[in-house]
């Protein structure tokens, strides 16, 4: 009949199934005029035979959950930071196994939970919010972590949030962590070896 038949399930991700050939031969079994056994019980007038080559592209479903490349992200916010500020986006931290109109595209973040500690907790009550997601940090649909609140010089602790991302496929989380941070910073450096080393190597750091 010419039916071409799956005879197995498919998937576009594995490099082996998303493109098929293979060749094809038509042979003429229409009128009777002698036997061949290459048409079984058709009666074959002419042993005429064509050949083709097939080519399916086997297309992309959105099959496959988006993913969290680490199931702890860490990261670091200024005290100075404004309201409305992105602090983190989040759809570098994903994979996709689908294609961008399957996976990517279709992505949709959403903040499960959000906990503080140290004295930002303490100090909550008495802030205000700067936008219209009733917290001091937002997560945006599209995945952008942003700030919603002031802060004093003063103030010190950790924002964990929980976050989850989802499409028709499924879904994962990750657990992020915000940690509240002076505006400038003190290190200590300790320089090992002699004399001269040392001194260039300070001389290349302060440079």
């Amino acid at each position: 009949m010419g039916y071409i038949i799956v005879m197995k399930p498919l998937d576009r991700e594995n490099k082996n199934q998303s493109t098929i050939t293979f060749g094809v031969e038509v042979r003429d079994c229409s009128m009777v005029e002698d036997v061949s056994d290459q048409c079984g019980n058709y009666p074959l007038k002419w042993n005429s035979t064509d050949n083709a080559n097939v080519r399916i592209d086997v297309l992309d479903a959105d099959d496959n959950p988006p993913q969290f490349v680490s199931d702890v992200i860490r990261v670091g916010m200024r005290r100075n930071t404004e309201p409305n500020k992105e602090i983190l986006q989040l759809k570098g931290k994903v994979t996709d196994k689908d294609l961008p109109q399957n996976g990517i595209n279709k992505w949709v973040f959403q903040m499960v939970s959000l906990n503080m500690t140290g004295d930002i907790n303490n100090l909550l009550s008495n802030k205000k919010w700067e936008k219209g997601c009733n917290s001091a940090i937002c997560v945006t649909g599209n995945g952008t972590v942003v700030n919603n609140m002031w802060y004093t010089q003063d103030m010190s602790g950790i924002f964990n949030l929980n976050v989850l991302v989802r499409d028709g496929a499924g879904n994962s989380s990750a657990y992020i962590q915000i940690f509240l941070i002076a505006d400038s910073q003190v290190l200590k450096m300790t320089f090992l070896g002699d004399r001269t080393t040392v001194a260039l190597t300070k001389d290349t750091i302060l440079r």
